[in-house]
């Protein structure tokens, strides 16, 4: 029987997947252990960053096997195949899965082989306790804890002997690079900040040839190319780009 509100589900129970499959309320939430974590809507700093990482992440990807997935994405940290006996359900704010034979049409059955997950007010304790373990124990290669308020990525990474090790954290003005993904460099300072570049563009126009205008104080181009509704991204791109300072 489907299960439309929240409401009809006891807090304290335990579910499956198979359950879960079952919820057709409009609240997200995950299975830790079988156990209900409602999931808040994400702010607009934490989407930013999640849309700077994605760019990044989609670019150094290009052409590789490997694909980079962002919530809401399943992810089943089970290989087995019977939903009834799968008990933890994640929806990472990004994985990345290089093995193809992981996907199918619900999403992700199996260990991505890096997580990313941002730290947004109140869900502090979940990501840094309750998901470090269970991303430990499923073999994740790699979960990187970002903190847009300290401007700061946690990197831990699964040893020989299937425990995570912290490196030291990246912070504004490094560049974070990953075995996974050799062609990657996240640049810390502009995942966390907003850059603002005065764009020159080359605008003709039958009054004035060659004329070059300030086109305005805006976000960086690079930002700007994943805003394709934004009337002064158009502009520029109409006009020509001629010059980034």
């Amino acid at each position: 029987m489907p299960i439309t509100s929240l409401d009809q589900l006891d807090p304290n129970g335990s579910y499956t997947y198979a359950d879960y499959l079952l919820w057709k309320f409009e609240e997200r939430v995950e299975l830790l252990r079988g156990k209900i974590r409602k999931m808040a809507a994400p702010s607009m700093k934490h989407q930013r960053t999640v849309t700077r990482f994605t760019r990044d992440i989609a670019n150094a990807l290009w052409k590789t096997p490997c694909q980079v997935f962002v919530a809401p994405f399943d992810v089943r940290l089970t290989r087995t195949r019977e939903d009834k006996d799968v008990v933890t359900v994640v929806q990472p704010d990004l994985c990345v899965i290089c093995n193809p034979s992981k996907l199918d049409a619900r999403g992700c059955n199996g260990t991505p082989d890096l997580i990313i997950e941002i730290l947004s007010p109140g869900n502090s304790r979940i990501e840094m306790k309750d998901k470090f373990e269970l991303y430990q124990e499923a073999g994740v290669l790699e979960y990187w804890i970002a903190n847009p308020t300290e401007k700061m990525i946690q990197v831990f990474r699964l040893n020989e002997q299937g425990h995570y090790i912290g490196l030291p954290p990246s912070v504004e003005g490094d560049i974070l690079t990953t075995p996974i993904i050799p062609n990657l460099g996240v640049d810390v300072t502009e995942v966390f900040g907003v850059k603002i570049s005065r764009i020159w563009v080359f605008y003709p126009s039958i009054w004035a040839k060659n004329t070059i205008q300030l086109c305005a104080d805006v976000p960086t181009f690079e930002d700007l190319k994943f805003h394709l509704l934004n009337p002064l991204k158009v502009f520029c791109i109409l006009s020509g780009i001629r010059h980034i300072l």
